[in-house]
């Protein structure tokens, strides 16, 4: 009873702590919920689920009531299928996480989902067979000789998740994208330890409550990523350019120079006025693309307005900071050759710079920064460009139209249920 008591409270502490999650996560997503949002909730459920049979588990083992051995067999059933199913969310969500979009997903999930099904037949079965456990007339539960295969399989989503995520990590550059990954990391590392205990000491019962403190760990961090990330770019915002700006600013300077370059898409307006805000949205996520790309790993970018994004870093010598401004126009007109957009990709840049030592206010550099993007802008006479751009494609679509409707020869006012 000792023991039923001190897993209850342990178990319903975790209950608890995952319930406050999921509601106060619902309360601050000020955003449509994406994918990576869903399958972290999924989780928090499975979790759930896992506590609670778990906990079943322990208060009806003993009781030879037909009863009590029926919710015995139901609760470790449960268990034991909840199990893959949570560690098969943890790999779909390393996956979304690394490639950004659901899919490409699509074809790996019923792959990724055979392990799943493979369990789950090993528990069924496990009520005819001594494969993975076994519930005796007494209704006590006792381990399988093959409980080991179930525990192998179990490890070998969290090996693949931790071998993509490392894989990934390795290969990107962009800074922001680094240190989401990190947290990747986190997860299997207190579920895996609790795991190992509970395989070594039967009766110990800690893998799903440390899987609660891992959760917790990636909550939080999922807390501080919408608190400081715009969500249509995925860039920091300026809460957090204000507060990395003051950091930097306040003796954390390490190279001769820093700089803060202002970045403002060149008619914004017109964009969204002739060709819709959905056009729009995504020549803000252009321009955080290709800001992204241009920046050093180490460089921090951030949108601080409708149009206007900054770029903070360090450099050695003032010829590597004008540098950047060369690699940003490089990358836009590489979007621009590469893309199909209906606009034209048009930025205008202005940098200012602070040597070490030097005396210089956020403020400060925000104006010098400013006044040299509208000078740029002006010089480059940009405007007359991206509207004449626009103009061409908005006569090319419309010529296109006009082409299509003549070769179907259906007159454009008669809709498909006219005809029909």
């Amino acid at each position: 009873m000792n023991n039923l008591g001190l897993y209850l409270t342990i178990n319903g502490v975790g209950i608890i702590i995952l319930v406050l999650m999921l509601v106060n996560f619902g309360m601050s997503i000020y955003k449509k919920p994406e994918t990576d949002d869903r399958i972290f909730r999924y989780m928090i459920y499975t979790n759930i689920v896992l506590l609670i049979s778990d906990t079943l588990m322990w208060a009806l083992v003993g009781y030879p009531n037909k009863f009590m051995r029926i919710g015995n067999e139901i609760a470790t059933s449960i268990y034991f299928i909840a199990q893959p199913v949570m560690c098969f969310l943890w790999l779909v969500y390393c996956e979304y996480k690394i490639v950004g979009k659901f899919y490409p997903l699509r074809k790996k999930i019923p792959f990724y989902l055979i392990p799943v099904f493979i369990l789950t037949a090993l528990t069924i079965a496990s009520y005819f067979y001594p494969i993975v456990f076994t519930i005796n007339a007494q209704n006590v539960y006792t381990r399988a000789p093959y409980y080991f295969v179930f525990v192998i399989i179990i490890f070998s989503y969290f090996v693949y998740s931790t071998y993509i995520t490392f894989k990934a990590y390795k290969n990107t550059t962009i800074k922001k994208a680094k240190r989401d990954l990190k947290f990747l990391f986190i997860y299997p590392i207190f579920p895996v330890i609790g795991a190992l205990l509970q395989a070594v000491f039967f009766g110990l019962a800690t893998t799903w409550i440390a899987s609660v403190i891992s959760l917790l760990i990636l909550y939080f961090n999922l807390q501080n990523v919408i608190m400081t990330t715009d969500p249509l770019s995925g860039v920091s915002n300026r809460y957090h350019f204000e507060s990395y700006m003051n950091l930097k600013l306040n003796g954390n300077q390490e190279n001769d120079y820093l700089f803060l370059a202002m970045i403002d898409i060149d008619n914004l307006k017109v964009i969204n006025d002739e060709c819709g805000h959905n056009v729009g949205d995504q020549a803000i996520k252009s321009a955080s693309s290709i800001l992204n790309f241009a920046a050093n790993p180490e460089d921090f970018v951030a949108r601080i307005g409708g149009d206007e994004f900054v770029v903070i870093g360090e450099r050695k010598t003032l010829k590597e900071v004008k540098n950047m401004r060369k690699m940003i126009l490089d990358h836009v007109q590489k979007v621009n050759n590469r893309e199909n957009f209906d606009f034209h990709v048009s930025l205008s840049i202005g940098i200012a710079t602070k040597k070490l030592n030097q005396n210089k206010e956020l403020d400060d550099l925000l104006l010098e920064a400013d006044l040299a993007m509208y000078e740029d802008k002006k010089r480059e006479n940009k405007s007359e460009a991206i509207k004449k751009k626009i103009k061409k494609e908005i006569v090319i679509e419309e010529e296109k139209d006009i082409k299509q409707k003549e070769e179907s020869k259906i007159p454009a006012d008669i809709s498909f249920f006219d005809i029909m």
